[in-house]
């Protein structure tokens, strides 16, 4: 309630809000989508690695040399997006009506 009593409020704040809402927090959900995927120069294979017994974890953390190649071969089939897409598309769907609420 404070907020409204001093700070101006027009229909282009309200436009403007929705704009960011609608492109930032899509783009914000799928980048940490996408760090979270367990391949090993990503954050994701670090929680991974903490899972799994010493000796997996050690040769699981080689992988790493070949991650970004996995990662430009997911990009290029299409199979990351196939992935992340959904993920993606449902998170931003529930961050949307936890604004509509409001």
């Amino acid at each position: 309630r404070l907020i409204y009593q001093y700070a101006p409020y027009t229909g282009l704040w309200n436009a403007l809000f929705e704009f960011f809402l609608l492109t930032l927090a899509p783009l914000s959900i799928g980048l940490g989508l996408f760090n979270l995927i367990p391949i090993p120069p990503l954050d994701g294979s670090h929680i991974v690695e903490s899972f799994l017994p010493r000796r997996l974890a050690w040769q699981y953390s080689r992988l790493g040399r070949w991650g970004f190649v996995i990662l430009i071969v997911l990009l290029a089939t299409g199979l990351l997006g196939a992935i992340l897409g959904p993920l993606i598309e449902w998170s931003s769907e529930l961050a949307f009506s936890f604004y509509r609420l409001f």
